[in-house]
């Protein structure tokens, strides 16, 4: 099965929907993230999906490095390096309201932002712009 979009909107696409559902969920996802340090068992609930997450990520990367089309780096560090870079930025931004200066964040230039950090990383191409 062929994904459908660039590596690019497929990556933008993914920050959106996960800023979406901090943004929507903040009360809640705040509390989650309290919870986990103090409940072991939320702590390794909370861990098994980012592992999915990360070991997800480390394939493509693994994959797309065979294939020429990202950089050659640590695909294990990589993947939880971004994956923990989208995480902390929508706890810190949405859940708690850290922000690195008084200016608002717009939500669209957020998503844009870690799109292009993310590609940028990640792709020889820097924007990810074909379909492989």
């Amino acid at each position: 099965m062929r994904a459908i979009g660039t590596r690019r909107q497929r990556v933008e696409a993914a920050n959106r929907r996960y800023l979406e559902v901090f943004r929507q969920h903040q009360k809640v996802m705040r509390s989650f993230f309290q919870v986990v340090t103090f409940k072991p068992e939320m702590a390794k609930l909370h861990n098994e999906v980012r592992a999915k997450f990360i070991e997800r990520t480390r394939r493509h990367i693994e994959h797309n490095m065979a294939a020429g089309v990202c950089h050659p780096m640590n695909a294990e560090m990589a993947s939880y390096s971004l994956g923990l870079m989208v995480e902390a930025v929508a706890y810190s931004w949405l859940s708690v309201g850290f922000r690195p200066s008084a200016q608002k964040m717009d939500f669209e230039a957020v998503v844009e932002e870690l799109t292009n950090l993310w590609c940028r990383a990640l792709y020889r191409d820097e924007g990810g712009t074909s379909a492989a």
